[in-house]
């Protein structure tokens, strides 16, 4: 399992790798199983202090935001991908989301300590913590730009077309709400998508 990881690496570093090669495969090797996570099973909860770079394997989960009476699905992450609490582990605070594993998931981790120490004796400076919030705010300017830019199927199908199975994944009114959509639209929208085919 740990070739994803490794194919990961390569993706968030591309050309920086060939600099940094024998701290990245020491971070490989520092990753820990964390387990298999069941589906509804929360990884971390608002309050919770998780100062951990994980990667997903072939799971799915939803992050929201929000109170205990209602929060909203903000981010989805697919197989084989990395994921953090951004305000625990980037801002060494307590999570403010809550996260949830929507289809079942090994997970792997690795603690925020052991990797500022592995980056500082391989000599990596701030390069991994760059790449991770260039991801985010890569991430967050997409969904501005798809919330503000694109009409109700339009979105629907960039999401699906991103992860195929999402719609079998998240329940209609996390989805709609994901997608910024009331759930009447987001029944138009699917009903529209597949009566064009999709």
């Amino acid at each position: 399992m740990r070739a994803p990881l490794e194919e990961n690496f390569h993706r968030l570093f591309s050309d920086e790798y060939v600099r940094f090669p024998e701290g990245i495969q020491a971070i490989i090797n520092a990753f820990q199983w964390e387990g298999v996570v069941a589906p509804g099973k929360e990884i971390w909860l608002p309050g919770e202090t998780h100062q951990k770079l994980y990667f997903n394997t072939e799971g799915v989960l939803g992050e929201y935001a929000g109170d205990r009476f209602q929060s909203n699905c903000q981010k989805v992450f697919k197989p084989f991908t990395f994921f953090w609490s951004e305000s625990s582990f980037l801002l060494w605070q307590s999570c403010d989301t809550k996260l949830v594993c929507l289809k079942k998931s090994s997970i792997f981790s690795i603690d925020g300590a052991v990797l500022k120490k592995l980056t500082s004796d391989f000599g990596m400076g701030y390069f991994l913590a760059n790449r991770l919030t260039q991801k985010n705010i890569e991430s967050y300017r997409n969904r501005i730009q798809d919330l503000c830019l694109l009409n109700p199927k339009e979105r629907l199908e960039k999401v699906v077309l991103e992860n195929p199975n999402i719609l079998n994944q998240l329940p209609r009114n996390e989805m709609a709400g994901f997608l910024g959509l009331s759930r009447s639209s987001l029944f138009r929208a699917i009903n529209t998508m597949h009566k064009n085919g999709r």
